[in-house]
């Protein structure tokens, strides 16, 4: 149960370090790709809004398919995603991309939350939650910190390299972990899937959930854009 709870921390660590990293070089963003600061500030919506938006349906389709699976290929599609950002040659394809990475990241937080909820006995559930948050934060906020000094002295283009080489060098240690699990992968069913989903949405605290993960950081980057605008 340790090790299996450790490889989902190490997981989610990895993947939110996307969350808040292009916070810092913004400016560096909209210098070099000749745009305003408050356009700029919209990677970070592009981002986090389909991070919100696709973790029901991502989270609905685990039980059908192999959860580890599906958490290897959210993040290999976070991190191809994330070094092609680097490449990008214009605001429109940075953004597209930063799109895909969020809709793809917003797989792995429910899912392994799922992995490690069956696996782990129900007395010990709430520390291990815990412990699956603080990894989320953890990397939450040195994805923000770390992606300011990589920024300064490389330039905003290395964020995305760094970011992206380090989901990838994640996914290939977690790989073998995954395979140890055993996990026998489910079968797609139409019916199955239908009443998951309606499950979701008739339930008001998963509603609430939603709306806030949807409406939070929307408003918390629309205020970030107005900081930016300010000091221009």
């Amino acid at each position: 149960m340790g090790r299996v709870l450790n490889l989902m921390a190490f997981v989610i660590f990895a993947t939110t370090l996307f969350m808040r990293s292009v916070d810092p070089v913004i400016p560096q963003i909209a210098q070099d790709l000749k745009v305003t600061t408050t356009t700029a500030a919209m990677l970070s919506t592009g981002f986090t809004l389909p991070y919100a938006l696709v973790q029901p349906v991502l989270g609905a389709l685990a039980d059908m398919f192999s959860k580890t699976r599906l958490i290897a290929l959210c993040m290999l599609i976070v991190g191809v995603a994330t070094l092609a950002c680097g490449l990008a040659t214009n605001f429109e394809t940075l953004m597209a991309l930063r799109v895909v990475a969020g809709a793809t990241a917003g797989g792995v937080f429910p899912i392994a939350l799922a992995v490690a909820g069956d696996r782990v006995p129900v007395q010990q559930r709430q520390v291990a939650i815990g412990r699956l948050l603080f990894a989320a934060m953890s990397g939450n906020l040195l994805g923000a910190s770390g992606a300011g000094v990589v920024g300064d002295i490389f330039g905003w283009r290395a964020v995305f390299f760094f970011t992206g080489a380090i989901d990838l060098v994640a996914l290939a240690v977690a790989i073998p972990g995954f395979r140890n699990m055993g996990e026998k992968p489910g079968r797609f069913d139409l019916s199955t899937s239908a009443i998951r989903w309606r499950s979701i949405v008739s339930a008001r605290s998963s509603l609430k959930l939603c709306f806030c993960l949807v409406c939070f950081p929307t408003w918390r980057d629309y205020c970030a854009r107005m900081a930016w605008s300010a000091l221009r």
